[in-house]
């Protein structure tokens, strides 16, 4: 099999797995990144229901507590098997799309199916790639993934504009796609936690267990607390963009493919495996900081684009998913390995769905707050609040780090 150097090292075949699951995978971000735009262009969605599509994406999150706690002490991979095959069935069904509803409840389907992914993935990193590996391993995973996405994000814009449901076939070709992926990173084995206690499910057990584990971890809750307030301005930003992009801007498929699909992601592979080796080597206090200060320009160069007109407002408009790229790249990162670094020598998985479940209390009220901003205030002053957000996000977070610091109890998060 092909050997990918990593440093003076190669990846294990654990790794090269998880990489091609990611990078299949990229047809489902692509997807993801365009349903809204198909939701408004193509199905003739209303401001209120491009909002409700935005939600269901992220209300669905709160299962990763129970996946999280599931899987604890258990070989996971029959759960992922029958969770997956589920979910790309659900979005193999889109051949006969038809309505928002329809689209809305192939979205609520999906992410229930593989919620159990983040915690799953976070399993897999700490079990089989070491500590100081985990960035650069992640950020080729999502750099393959993101190179799939911008082909397919890029192919799919130009068929829609070109044929009247073309948007079928996006998502029959994303199922068979995602399956081939699913089946992939169902292989990869379990590792050391398969020794422990198996949990017994009871309903809202995981949830009394996450409770005591952020009480337990302060800093841990700190941190989260700082990374609430990115989310729900990233969450209120979710409605409003789509509908800029089409209402506002007025610009075509192939446009939006291009911008919010191709280029944003070929920017987010050149950007994220140097975004991988920093964090390798910071802290994610800091390195969070760093990304949500580059974020804050994404909105303000969309806002800039609202002015100008033909090739000027093309290149407003790519410039501003260009700032986009890089801070997804560091974003990826500081989502998914975070968790990692707090988990130390404890269950990742567990903390990882403790962190993915809060998406959930984010989800339900922040893309409504984004809906009420740009109802009341209009899109181009919605956007600049939301990087005021930012802003106070990487405040927030450098303050969480003061207080773990000077309670003298703050373990080091960097990787040993």
């Amino acid at each position: 099999m092909l050997k990918i150097p990593i440093g003076n090292d190669t990846l294990n075949n654990m790794s090269r797995r998880f990489i091609v699951f990611q990078a299949l995978n990229g047809s489902v971000y692509a997807l993801i990144q365009l349903s809204s735009v198909i939701a408004r262009k193509s199905l003739n969605a209303s401001e209120f229901e491009v909002t409700i599509l935005t939600i269901m994406m992220h209300l669905t999150a709160f299962t990763s507590i129970w996946w999280g706690w599931i899987i604890e002490g258990r070989d996971q991979r029959p759960f992922l098997l029958s969770a997956g095959l589920v979910g790309f069935l659900v979005v193999g069904s889109g051949i006969f799309l038809h309505s928002v509803d329809h689209l809305i409840l192939i979205i609520l389907v999906y992410c229930f199916a593989t919620a159990l992914f983040s915690p799953a993935q976070n399993r897999i990193l700490q079990q089989h790639v070491s500590p100081q590996k985990q960035g650069i391993v992640f950020g080729i995973s999502q750099g393959a993934m993101m190179a799939v996405g911008a082909l397919i994000s890029f192919l799919a814009g130009f068929w829609m504009d070109h044929h009247n449901y073309g948007y079928r076939h996006f998502f029959l070709t994303t199922a068979v796609l995602g399956t081939g992926g699913l089946l992939l990173f169902a292989s990869i084995p379990p590792g050391q936690f398969m020794s422990r206690h198996r949990n017994k499910f009871r309903l809202l057990q995981p949830f009394v267990e996450a409770g005591r584990l952020l009480r337990r971890r302060k800093d841990f809750l700190r941190f989260e607390g700082a990374f609430m307030i990115y989310e729900f301005a990233y969450m209120m930003l979710l409605p409003v963009v789509p509908l800029y992009l089409v209402d506002d801007l007025q610009i075509s498929y192939t446009t939006i493919g291009l911008a919010r699909g191709t280029v944003s992601q070929i920017v987010t592979i050149l950007a994220i495996i140097l975004a991988g080796r920093l964090f390798d080597l910071s802290t994610p206090h800091r390195f969070a900081v760093y990304v949500f200060l580059i974020l804050i320009c994404h909105p303000l160069a969309l806002i800039a684009a609202l002015p100008t007109a033909g090739l000027i407002r093309d290149l407003m408009i790519y410039l501003a998913f260009v700032i986009w790229g890089f801070a997804v790249g560091g974003l990826l990162m500081s989502w998914n390995l975070s968790s990692i670094r707090f988990a130390a020598d404890e269950d990742a998985g567990v903390y990882q769905s403790v962190h993915y479940a809060a998406v959930t209390l984010r989800g339900i009220i922040a893309p409504f707050a984004g809906y009420a901003a740009m109802m009341q205030f209009g899109k181009p002053i919605t956007m600049a609040i939301i990087s005021l957000l930012w802003l106070i996000a990487a405040a927030a977070m450098m303050l969480a780090r003061y207080f773990d610091l000077k309670s003298g109890a703050a373990p080091s998060l960097r990787a040993e």
